[in-house]
């Protein structure tokens, strides 16, 4: 902390032109952006996955403790007494999986 209030003191500041004239014209330019998860990997909201690209949800049971990884998205319970995982075996790409499913469907 001394280091960056150190390094912060000798920064010079000048006034520059705002990026945006109001708050609305401010979030109209991050509209679109996603920040944090991406979105293409899928989604949690609460206890629910949500996977857009293949059309894909599951939910897990309530208070479970959840993940997201390239290769699997799960759940776990509480002192890992239980674990619920989904992933695509083998090297073909997780879409075809999908388009095959919904074909049998």
């Amino acid at each position: 902390m001394e280091d960056i209030t150190a390094r912060a003191h000798g920064i010079e500041w000048s006034p520059e032109a705002p990026i945006a004239s109001d708050r609305q014209e401010f979030l109209g330019k991050l509209d679109g952006i996603w920040y944090d998860v991406n979105p293409a990997q899928g989604v949690f909201r609460g206890d629910q996955f949500y996977q857009a690209d293949m059309g894909f949800t599951i939910t897990f049971p309530e208070g479970w403790t959840t993940l997201n990884t390239p290769s699997y998205v799960g759940a776990f319970a509480e002192e890992q007494r239980a674990v619920a995982l989904v992933g695509v075996a083998g090297d073909e790409a997780p879409t075809a999986y999908a388009d095959r499913f919904v074909e049998r469907l």
